[in-house]
């Protein structure tokens, strides 16, 4: 299901679009095409009807994410605490976010990050 971010993108791309506006006939025609991009994401918008997470698959979410910056391959579910314990997803999730916001992970991922940045020849930001 592609993602209503995806169409505002999308329509974006169209409306700014003006190289081959070149008389009245084509102005008119652009003023036309962005007048029914706006209704239509407003439309959408209004009916709530790409707003439901729930509805939206998990790949979907994480190239969002993606897109906004975060890095999504490594993710922790629930499964992943009871596949080996015997408890309920809310006590799962407890135990994924003692562990994964611990001090220890915290230190060891930017070990880790500094380690990989200097293998790679990144330089490092002066921190004043």
């Amino acid at each position: 299901m592609i993602n209503l971010q995806t169409i505002k993108r999308i329509a974006q791309d169209i409306i700014s679009d003006v190289e081959w506006v070149n008389d009245s006939h084509s102005q008119a025609e652009h003023v036309g095409i962005k007048d029914g991009l706006n209704r239509l994401i407003r439309h959408l918008e209004e009916t709530n009807q790409y707003n439901d997470l729930k509805e939206v698959e998990t790949d979907d979410l994480r190239q969002e994410l993606e897109l906004r910056g975060w890095y999504t391959q490594n993710l922790w579910h629930v499964d992943d605490v009871m596949q080996n314990y015997d408890c309920a997803s809310e006590d799962a999730m407890r135990v994924l976010d003692f562990v994964l916001t611990s001090d220890h992970v915290t230190e060891e991922v930017f070990r880790d990050i500094d380690y990989q940045a200097e293998y790679s020849n990144i330089k490092r930001k002066d921190n004043e």
